[in-house]
């Protein structure tokens, strides 16, 4: 036999060898170990987010890790500050897992908060997956937020005769926009996990989760408040005619910084009709 190919052989032996062995041991420091993961929100812990959604999903991950993971929930800023930080405590890895809002960022992440204008919204299952849709379809997992990994999506819209009496011109998104949040975890954070272990976190996340969270919290809202109003004909009126005045001017602060904001609103438009239509 060629003495090189013999050689080559050899080294290829050697690293397959030194596979096996390394491994093993990594991952039996895994099970004997575990992964702890922190989770840290701005609610209190007896929210409908944290009681019905967090820690279900906490019990279900750790069920279905056999233990190997370990989710440890930090609610209602425990760990100190607001929850104005919490995206850029997720990016920095300062925690492993947020749930948080993403409102007045439309400089920082412009195409996703086009979910917070008040597009028609049905359910908040349906809006849920639209805009987890929304965010596949336009890339925004690299685009808007590198550095993390998306977990679920929330669309919190302003229920209908919340608002009879809209507020003047300058105080309309307090009454008519959206609240977009994300359920997200640090990039880094996740690909160190395991392939086990990250296969865990996948199949519990994504349009699903997203959809099954809009539910939930749809759900604890109407059985703690009721169904909603419907506005009068006067107030639906001027309702919508100063929702068209937002949505217009927010195409136009897209388009000023490169987007393409009536792509964007119809697209946006365009998924809501697919997933979640008039009853």
């Amino acid at each position: 036999m060629n003495a090189a190919i013999a050689s080559r052989r050899l080294t290829r032996l050697i690293v397959v060898a030194l596979a096996c062995v390394i491994a093993p041991q990594w991952t039996s420091e895994v099970r004997a170990h575990g992964v702890t993961l922190n989770i840290y929100h701005h609610l209190p812990a007896d929210s409908p987010f944290h009681t019905r959604f967090l820690l279900p999903w906490k019990e279900k991950l750790e069920n279905e890790s056999d233990g190997h993971l370990r989710i440890q929930i930090h609610a209602a800023m425990q760990s100190g500050g607001s929850s104005l930080p919490l995206y850029d405590q997720v990016k920095d890895r300062t925690a492993d897992i947020v749930w948080t809002p993403i409102e007045n960022e439309a400089q920082r992440f412009p195409a996703f908060e086009v979910f917070n204008l008040p597009l028609m919204t049905n359910t908040g299952k349906g809006s849920n997956r639209a805009l987890w849709e929304y965010v596949q379809t336009h890339n925004l997992a690299k685009k808007e937020f590198a550095g993390v990994r998306l977990l679920a999506v929330h669309v919190s819209t302003p229920r209908s005769g919340e608002t009879p009496q809209l507020p003047p011109e300058g105080d309309l998104k307090f009454a008519l926009l959206n609240t977009v949040f994300i359920f997200a975890m640090n990039a880094d954070a996740y690909k160190s996990l395991p392939d086990e272990l990250k296969k865990v976190i996948t199949v519990n996340s994504g349009a699903e989760t997203s959809a099954r969270l809009g539910q939930i919290l749809e759900d604890s809202w109407t059985s703690a408040i009721g169904p909603a109003a419907g506005d009068s004909a006067r107030a639906a009126d001027l309702r919508h005619r100063r929702v068209q005045s937002i949505v217009e001017n927010r195409i136009k602060e897209l388009d000023q910084r490169g987007l393409n904001g009536k792509e964007l609103v119809e697209s946006a438009r365009a998924l809501l009709a697919e997933y979640d239509p008039p009853n």
